[in-house]
């Protein structure tokens, strides 16, 4: 058998470091790369989990806002003391045109005290759900500062 020389012996023994450096090199920097994407993940889901409570913040109190508006409307707030769904629809109307046309909204049903609907936005009549929805909001006796959002 055949002896290998002392110099063969030492430069293969430096390849085979080198190759289990340059191993632990690649497994190492794999390992930061996946803690620095799922970093970046999380942060990236953080922020936009800000962003998106900072719109619906602003737009829940442009909403408020704009329900107060409407509740201090003395033509809405007459027409709907006398149930008139014509008058009920005209006072509402601007309203529902700003904030559709905002983007905040697709629809308004305004209904009275005691949750009997009177207008909606779109001219439909309005259906089962909504009305049981008004119905239920009237029983919680929701006062002027609130608002009710629903979604389809």
């Amino acid at each position: 058998m055949k002896r290998f020389t002392l110099r063969f012996q030492l430069q293969l023994l430096s390849i085979a470091g080198l190759v289990v450096i340059a191993l632990a090199l690649w497994i190492g920097q794999s390992h930061i790369i996946q803690q620095l994407e799922e970093r970046i993940g999380d942060n990236t889901v953080t922020a936009n989990d800000r962003t998106w409570n900072i719109l619906l913040s602003h737009g829940r109190a442009m909403l408020l806002d704009q329900t107060k508006a409407m509740t201090r409307n003395k033509e809405l707030t007459a027409a709907l003391k006398a149930k008139d769904r014509q008058a009920v629809r005209e006072a509402a109307l601007p309203t529902y045109r700003r904030l559709s046309a905002g983007g905040w909204i697709d629809g308004l049903i305004v209904g009275d005290v005691g949750g009997e609907p009177l207008m909606h936005s779109s001219g439909r009549s309005i259906g089962p759900a909504a009305i049981r929805f008004l119905r239920r909001l009237a029983q919680k006796r929701k006062t002027d500062s609130d608002i009710a959002l629903t979604g389809r």
